[in-house]
């Protein structure tokens, strides 16, 4: 496919890096961040690192952070973030490592005790300590020791005696209060190197209850094994279960007091989230999207925030401030503050913050369970799960919707077009998430399956009302001085979406057009082609060929400029198919 840009001038383009690393917040992947001396002695921390023998360590790393994980890049390898930065601090030939305490100890509180590793991959020596300000201006000897590779395998007796995968395992370390390691999985098993000392393990899964298990790593040890039974998390062992009731609530939001029974014969979104929480806040707009599509098919929707704000006043501020800076909306369904203080989780030793989140054990946010119409618990839910939203649907009795849009919008075997009547248009709005733009209707690919692409969901738009000479041009391709009709006939409306089999012929789709304007409108047209004499001018020139930097745009288009903008045209700028740029020159 050729594509054609038209616009009055040519846009620059910036390079943009290949991604080789762990990517980190505020910083550009790729990168690391090598020791310097542009730093003054009150904004810098330095570490002086060397090996067993007291030598200077060079190309160690020192992070604040250490995955060994194999769900992101390079499986095995110790991926360490970098201070606000993108990747862990290199110590220097002369093993020094400077560290900028700006970001070090950003938005942290006077007395707070950071977390770093310093360690050397291919000679596995490492060292962990914790910094605070007081050690501003300071240079600190570390000694890197020989490091034990931990590795320990990770199952659930509980959820395999339930007939459910663990799918995702993730294991912290902490050293004393401090949290420098952790090791997530989609193997079900995790790996650290730590030198000697005395740690403490917590290993948890996707439906699962935590453990905790303490590590003692002695002098020159080189390898621990392990393996950890998970059992199963409270929300997972109520599926299929009556929801349990709300307990000890302080005060609601948006609603006078209301319990799960009230709720009975509707269909319940329940989501346990917190305003500290980041997760929740960016979820939360997809919750009101659900709301307001299906609240009237009977979804209701309450938020239960944890119990960690004294009163329903406190949490009234903290949706204001949310809901004027964040969201931009008020929050349209009714929210809970969950009292009780903390409080056990039946069957662990864990507790929750609030009775209501305890009795679903609740030890992650956000947290939000599907209740159908009798108050059983179907399934954790993710907002943006597809398999969650049909879920969703299948309760409020949406597939029988669903089902009607797919026999609307698809072409039977052999058929080559197909005209949908506007009724449909809402429903495909629904179904599809497809608006069009204004009152436009929509022309749709089909190749077993309709394509409905992020980018480009249609070949083009129809603007009410459609006529025959619409359809002719942008589904078939034939402008009005390539045939000769009756205006009675042109004019004949055949407004609707449209669907168009990819990879028929004109000839093919004007037959089957033949068809549906007689079953639409009870005329019966026929196309015939028949080649004639037409005056034509012909145009001779050069033109000076400027290519464009490579990258800049996809080779697969041919790209027009000008210098100044036609004062009979209001468009700045446009693309399409190289045909139809020729044949829009050709009707000027």
């Amino acid at each position: 496919m050729l594509r054609l840009n038209l616009a009055r001038r040519i846009l620059l383009a910036a390079t943009i890096g290949e991604l080789t690393f762990i990517a980190v917040p505020y910083s550009t992947p790729g990168s690391q961040c090598y020791a310097d001396d542009t730093h003054t002695p009150n904004d810098t921390l330095v570490l002086r690192l060397t090996d067993p023998n007291g030598n200077p360590v060079s190309g160690a790393k020192v992070g604040s952070f250490t995955n060994w994980s194999d769900t992101r890049p390079a499986p095995g390898r110790a991926l360490m973030r970098c201070l606000g930065r993108s990747n862990a601090t290199i110590s220097s030939k002369d093993g020094t490592v400077r560290l900028d305490v700006k970001r070090l100890f950003r938005n942290s509180r006077a007395d707070r005790i950071v977390p770093l590793y310093a360690y050397h991959e291919n000679r596995k020596i490492g060292k962990v300590l914790g910094v605070s300000r007081k050690d501003l201006g300071t240079q600190i000897d570390l000694k890197l020791e020989p490091t034990c590779y931990v590795k320990g395998k990770i199952l659930s007796s509980d959820l395999k005696q339930m007939g459910q995968p663990l799918e995702w395992t993730n294991a912290y370390v902490y050293w004393g209060d401090l949290r420098p390691f952790s090791s997530a999985s989609t193997q079900q098993h995790f790996q650290f190197h730590l030198p000697q000392g005395q740690y403490q393990i917590k290993v948890y899964g996707e439906g699962t209850q935590q453990v905790r298990q303490e590590l003692s790593i002695e002098p020159g040890q080189k390898d621990l094994e392990l393996q950890i039974d998970l059992p199963a998390s409270r929300v997972r062992q109520l599926l299929g279960r009556p929801a349990p009731e709300l307990q000890k609530i302080k005060g609601w939001i948006n609603s006078p007091p209301q319990t799960l029974n009230d709720l009975l014969g509707k269909v319940v979104l329940l989501d346990f989230w917190g305003f500290w929480c980041s997760p929740c806040i960016k979820e939360m707009p997809k919750l009101f999207e659900l709301y307001e599509q299906f609240h009237d098919q009977g979804l209701a929707i309450i938020g239960v925030h944890n119990d960690t704000l004294d009163s329903i006043e406190a949490l009234q501020g903290h949706l204001k401030r949310l809901e004027q800076e964040v969201w931009g909306q008020a929050m349209p369904f009714p929210v809970a503050l969950d009292g009780g203080g903390e409080t056990e989780i039946l069957g662990t030793e864990n507790t929750a913050a609030g009775a209501t989140n305890a009795a679903y054990g609740v030890a992650a946010y956000p947290t939000t369970l599907l209740i159908d119409r009798e108050g059983v618990i179907v399934r954790k839910f993710n907002v943006h799960g597809p398999n969650d939203i049909a879920a969703l649907k299948r309760l409020l009795g949406e597939e029988s919707r669903e089902k009607a849009f797919r026999q609307a919008y698809s072409l039977e075997a052999g058929a080559v077009l197909k005209r949908v009547d506007p009724s449909f248009v809402p429903l495909r709005q629904e179904c599809a998430g497809i608006d069009g733009f204004g009152d436009s209707y929509q022309v749709f690919r089909w190749s077993n399956g309709l394509h409905i692409q992020e980018d480009r969901p249609r070949l083009t738009s129809l603007t009410e009302p459609v006529t025959l000479r619409h359809v002719l041009e942008e589904l078939v391709g034939l402008f009005d001085y390539e045939y000769e009709c009756p205006e009675e006939v042109s004019t004949i409306e055949m407004s609707g979406d449209w669907l168009v089999r990819i990879g028929t012929s004109k000839s093919q789709q004007l037959l089957a057009l033949e068809q549906i304007i007689q079953d639409y409108t009870g005329n019966r047209v026929h196309f015939e082609r028949h080649s004639i004499k037409r005056d034509v001018i012909v145009a001779r020139g050069k033109f000076h060929f400027n290519p464009l930097p490579i990258g800049t745009y996809n080779d697969s288009w041919v790209h027009v400029f000008s210098d100044t903008l036609d004062t009979d045209e209001s468009w700045g700028g446009g693309g399409g198919l190289l045909h139809k740029f020729l044949d829009r020159l050709a009707k000027k």
